[in-house]
């Protein structure tokens, strides 16, 4: 099975699980206990666009890896 991506934009983490998830500050909070979403909702926002607008590009391309569909 495989784990979901964990995006990450200059120093926060954005984790989304089957556990839960949350926006991480990795400069202050390397063991992910302070949930930043709802004090930072403009970062949570930003990440999330960020990582929309790659997994779009990355389903336009095609793959050239042993693994492409023919």
């Amino acid at each position: 099975m495989r784990r979901k991506p964990t995006p990450r934009v200059r120093s926060f983490k954005w984790v989304e699980s089957s556990c839960g998830s949350g926006l991480f500050d990795l400069s202050t909070d390397l063991a992910e206990r302070n949930d930043l979403s709802s004090r930072k909702p403009d970062v949570l926002a930003h990440i999330k666009s960020r990582f929309a607008a790659w997994a779009e590009c990355m389903e336009e391309t095609e793959s050239h890896g042993p693994f492409r569909d023919f």
